[in-house]
């Protein structure tokens, strides 16, 4: 269940039963919502009356990150089958549920995804690349510098500097151009 709260004294708003295979393991907050996601189905609620608006269920992978912009919903995918990965990102209308675009990745994600006003950027274990938010099309993948690839245990650190993208990992940091040069 997924209760909506009233920020000024915490009373019971609404109620939203959910089933035992909708127990939400993400819940992410958007401009008119609230975005849950267990496994691969992902659902929008109503604030105001804890109604479903949409859902969907991704036929591979479970979302492991959900990125809310007022026009448009973005997952990152992963489907982990030992040693093969194809973690997508997936884009949907925020209002309708409907899918817009899927890129697969060429490598397994290695952050959560950000964005800035044109694209998403995810690291994988060698690289950065940028997504258009609009169209899907890849703006770039960067090769991050070889020292980088190293002691891969926790995940990156992606965040904006100025108008660079910086990449923190445990072996180092990265800055990155946003036209897809290492700095």
């Amino acid at each position: 269940r997924i209760t909506g709260l009233a920020l000024t004294d915490g009373r019971i708003l609404w109620n939203t039963p959910m089933s035992e295979d909708k127990a939400a393991s993400l819940l992410v907050p958007s401009n008119d919502g609230v975005l849950a996601a267990k496994g691969g189905a992902v659902f929008k609620i109503d604030t105001r009356t804890g109604a479903v608006r949409w859902t969907t269920t991704l036929t591979a992978g479970n979302v492991t990150n959900i990125l809310a912009e007022p026009v448009r919903v973005y997952l990152l995918a992963e489907t982990r089958d030992h040693a093969i990965a194809n973690d997508s990102i997936l884009a949907f209308d925020s209002t309708t549920g409907k899918q817009l675009w899927s890129v697969k990745l060429e490598e397994p994600a290695w952050s959560n995804l950000i964005t800035d006003e044109k694209a998403i950027y995810a690291t994988g274990l060698t690289s950065i690349s940028a997504i258009n938010k609009a169209t899907g099309a890849r703006e770039f993948r960067c090769p991050l510098p070889e020292d980088l690839n190293l002691g891969m245990g926790l995940p990156d650190i992606v965040t904006f500097v100025g108008s660079n993208i910086v990449v923190a990992r445990e072996s180092g940091v990265a800055a990155v151009s946003k036209d897809g040069r290492v700095i």
